[in-house]
């Protein structure tokens, strides 16, 4: 039997169990849970030192010659605004064994800091744009600007860039997918869940997976 997911929250929904309501701005995807790949995306900061943000708002699509990666991020971060003013950012894909040293870029750091130091990971430059990659992640896309709009009223951006330039780690690039993915090891993300039946939630924070049985068809 298939059930309705109400849009918003109920009025008699109490969720007592939630100490801070904005635990449940996600709402529904604490109940459609779709699991997010997460990415680091680097750019800089005006004093040209590098920032870094871990964000799992992101999608990458298109066929050639138009493939682009677009990310949602909030107009406040210092990420939205490094990539207002000078359109560029490299997106670069951790895998689980770096995943503390990923959640450590979301503290709130000073403008000016070197983010990806302080957490633990290192630059590399990129081959195409200034922002750098970061030699821990196994993957990078390397994007330009190409358009953004503003997301609703809650101050958030969807940024869309044209990749200019893509590069990996050997083992990540070579034999079929299983193998690259086995390399790679991609984190994917969500929300604790709501109990849509009960209108309950099972947690708060979010939940981290890795993939389990890869199987490549055809």
């Amino acid at each position: 039997m298939k059930i309705d997911v109400p849009l918003a929250i109920p009025e008699d929904a109490e969720f007592p169990e939630c100490e801070d309501r904005s635990q449940l701005d996600r709402w529904l995807w604490r109940h459609i849970q779709i699991p997010q790949l997460l990415y680091l995306i680097t750019t800089l900061n005006a004093d040209g030192s590098p920032n870094c943000e871990v964000n799992n708002r992101g999608l990458p699509f298109g066929p050639l010659p138009t493939q682009q990666f677009a990310f949602v991020c909030w107009r406040e971060h210092h990420t939205a605004q490094n990539v207002l003013r000078d359109r560029e950012f490299v997106v670069n894909i951790p895998g689980a064994t770096i995943l503390e040293e990923a959640w450590k870029t979301a503290r709130a750091y000073d403008c000016g800091t070197d983010e990806i130091a302080e957490s633990g990971l290192t630059s590399v430059d990129a081959r195409v744009v200034r922002p750098p990659r970061i030699r821990e992640c196994t993957l990078h896309l390397e994007c330009e600007l190409d358009w953004y709009r503003a997301v609703g009223e809650a101050g958030m951006i969807l940024f869309c860039g044209r990749i200019v330039a893509a590069s990996g780690d050997r083992e990540a690039l070579a034999g079929d997918v299983e193998r690259k993915l086995a390399y790679v090891r991609p984190v994917f993300v969500m929300p604790h869940g709501i109990d849509t039946t009960r209108m309950r939630l099972t947690g708060t924070g979010a939940a981290v997976a890795e993939l389990g049985r890869i199987r490549q068809t055809g």
